[in-house]
């Protein structure tokens, strides 16, 4: 999960937020394609959030999305098997797996469909086995891919 606080610029008018940190979802039980948090997750989450708080005088920090991986090869047969490193296509092909499935889809709407402001952020891999970050967003009352830019501190 993803921890951080809301800005607001002047010009143009737009909210954005700064991720200062990641909790680990502990306790969550993870299956082939999928992660569900339990009530331990989420009590774990909550512990960490309010020490964070706390210790760092930061009352208006927040959960602002959420992070996981797809760690497979955007092709796969019926049995869970690649077919990119057979294919001919392979050299050029632009497929990834960095993308919101519809799991995805229900899990980050039915969690921050009031915070509009949050992102998932997904990472996965092309037929190349390089790795692709993408970060989508409510735009419209919808997820849609969104930006991301990176800034680094001293």
């Amino acid at each position: 999960m993803l921890v951080g606080r809301l800005f607001r610029q002047s010009e143009p008018h737009d909210i954005f937020v700064v991720i200062e940190a990641a909790f680990e979802a502990r306790h969550a039980e993870q299956k082939t394609f999928s992660l569900e948090s339990t009530t331990e997750t989420w009590v774990h989450l909550e512990r960490q959030l309010a020490r964070r708080r706390k210790r760092l005088g930061r009352p208006e920090e927040t959960l602002v999305g959420e992070a996981h991986g797809h760690p497979f090869l955007p092709a796969l047969d019926a049995d869970g098997k690649p077919l990119c490193p057979g294919c001919e296509k392979r050299p050029v092909c632009k497929l990834h797996s960095a993308f919101f499935s519809a799991d995805d889809v229900q899990f980050h709407t039915s969690l921050f469909r009031k915070r509009v402001f949050a992102i998932g952020m997904v990472w996965g891999l092309t037929p190349r086995e390089e790795d692709v970050l993408r970060v989508y967003g409510f735009r419209g009352g919808r997820l849609a891919e969104r930006a991301l830019w990176l800034v680094h501190g001293n």
